[in-house]
């Protein structure tokens, strides 16, 4: 074979599938990618394309080589490495279990639901209300913090209707480090790309802002918009940065990750990801915010630049960044987006200034959304600092810009001052007390048709906010709504709760009643 005549990446089309193929020293690799994730869900799916995966793999049966599959926000992929012949046995066997989803049985799923169980833990079939929620809701990349929480209530029917629009040459790529064979993909099922929906905007709130999240360690997001060739450069800088100042020079952490996400074509989300103990959390938050505005008012550290790009060589000219490229232009091909060439990286990172990462950087700053664990939460200093110049993000509908007039109003009418019902000796909700010997001892929620309000935490779920609801055996009830919050309560915690609980749940559209049935308890978070 003629390496240097193949090291190039070679376009073209395999049984109807966009293929793109370079050769890569070492064992032979193979992708099959199918264009869909978590963020083409919905909260009553939420999970399922990690299900159909386990499916297909279920069927592929038991492989002697090197393999795996995997999904993301963005996709699905089967993947095998060895020799070419076991990489093309087991890339054809997953065509032959993808055609043959339509005879799923419920006794597979209930198998494989149990296998994601075991895999992801517990707490995965609860929802999250984290960076990406907090600033789209449950909707588009918001959906990434939802997790599985559908996991439970998932079907056959889901299954076979994920498979029939999406499991098809019209939504697959392939990637490979060897000229494929014309016939690999014979037998994917046929079918056109399917319509995607733009990516919902952002949700309503001023940015920067701050908040809490309802997992633990502190995050900073934000929304970025730069040449694409460049990002690979400025991330790097980013995350290299906080390494240094939050983990190197301080041991305030173990872990400073950053995550990109594409939003649309134009803009990408990233998430730095810090994980401080419970007792250095205010610190990390303040120096987060420090180092940010550092990098906007100063530029990079010489150094650190010169790492940034250094690392950015390497990564390309590695064979693991070479197979990885492969990959990620076949994931782009599947969701019908363009891809950055490798070389038009290295030459952004290698021309790039000091100050054209620190212009960079100034404009995505002003998107920051940091957010610290609502667990542990953070002290009254901490806050203020925070509130000098950062906006507070409220992931539930509230009554933060009414006057005590206007609450009491609300409360008394179900939320519907306009309606005429309600007063003061006859009020549109109940009163419900948190019972003596229960954690909600002290607390107290009202209940009506229309909504329930949360008066300790000065929020309120209306009834068309809720996306879904669900109840475990337990008796926790978890909400997800739509301005990105996720609220767990137990209803028969509070007196006499129960009733206009239920009455609630039954106005509310059946679609987003789906419950938690064999999940006796939501662990502690």
């Amino acid at each position: 074979m003629d390496e240097t005549a193949t090291a190039e990446v070679q376009q073209l089309t395999v049984d109807g599938v966009p293929a793109v193929w370079a050769y890569v020293p070492g064992d032979a690799y193979g992708f099959l990618v199918f264009g869909v994730g978590q963020r083409d869900l919905d909260p009553g799916t939420a999970g399922l394309h990690h299900l159909v995966e386990h499916l297909v793999m279920r069927r592929v049966g038991r492989v002697a080589t090197e393999h795996n599959a995997m999904s993301s926000p963005d996709t699905v992929v089967f993947h095998a490495s060895g020799t070419r012949d076991d990489v093309v046995a087991f890339l054809r066997a997953v065509v032959g279990a993808v055609a043959g989803l339509g005879s799923v049985t419920a006794e597979e799923v209930a198998a494989e639901r149990s296998t994601i169980l075991t895999e992801v833990g517990p707490d995965a079939v609860y929802a999250a209300s984290d960076a990406l929620a907090h600033r789209w809701g449950p909707g588009g990349l918001g959906l990434v913090d939802l997790g599985h929480v559908a996991l439970p209530f998932l079907s056959v029917d889901d299954v076979r209707a994920f498979a029939g629009r999406w499991l098809t040459t019209g939504a697959a790529s392939l990637a490979t480090t060897f000229e494929p064979p014309a016939d690999l993909l014979a037998g994917l099922p046929v079918g056109a790309a399917p319509a995607r929906p733009p990516h919902p905007v952002a949700l309503p709130g001023a940015t920067p802002a701050y908040g809490v999240s309802t997992t633990d360690g502190v995050s900073l997001s934000f929304l970025v918009r730069m040449p694409h060739a460049l990002r690979e450069l400025v991330a790097t800088v980013l995350e290299e940065t906080f390494v240094r100042q939050v983990r190197l020079d301080r041991g305030l952490v173990y872990d400073a990750s950053l995550l990109s996400f594409r939003v649309d074509g134009e803009t990408s989300a990233w998430v730095l990801l810090l994980d401080p103990q419970d007792g250095a959390v205010d610190e990390v938050v303040l120096l987060a915010r420090s180092v940010v505005e550092d990098l906007v008012a100063s530029g990079p550290d010489p150094d650190v630049l010169a790492h940034a790009r250094a690392a950015v060589r390497s990564r390309a000219a590695s064979v693991d960044g070479r197979i990885g490229d492969l990959l990620s232009r076949a994931e782009l091909m599947a969701r019908g987006e363009p891809a950055v060439p490798l070389a038009d990286v290295v030459a952004a990172a290698e021309a790039a200034s000091a100050d054209d990462v620190r212009t960079a950087v100034a404009s995505f700053a002003p998107s920051l959304l940091l957010l610290a664990p609502g667990r542990v939460g953070i002290q009254e200093a901490t806050e203020e600092a925070l509130a000098a110049g950062l906006a507070l993000r409220r992931p539930l509908a509230g009554y933060a810009d009414m006057t005590p007039e206007q609450v009491r109003r609300d409360l008394l009418t179900d939320g519907r001052p306009e309606s005429g019902r309600g007063s003061v000796l006859r009020p549109a909700m109940s009163v419900h007390k948190g019972r003596f010997f229960s954690p909600w001892r002290g607390s107290e929620i009202w209940i009506g048709r229309n909504q329930v309000a949360l008066t300790d935490l000065g929020a309120r779920v209306r009834a068309e906010d809720v996306v879904l609801l669900g109840e475990d055996d337990d008796g926790d009830v978890e909400v997800v709504t739509r301005q990105g919050g996720v609220v767990t309560l137990p209803p028969d915690a509070f007196r006499g709760a129960r009733r206009p609980w239920d009455a609630f749940v039954a106005g509310l559209p059946p679609e987003v009643v789906r419950h938690k049935r064999g999940y006796p308890v939501r662990p502690p978070s």
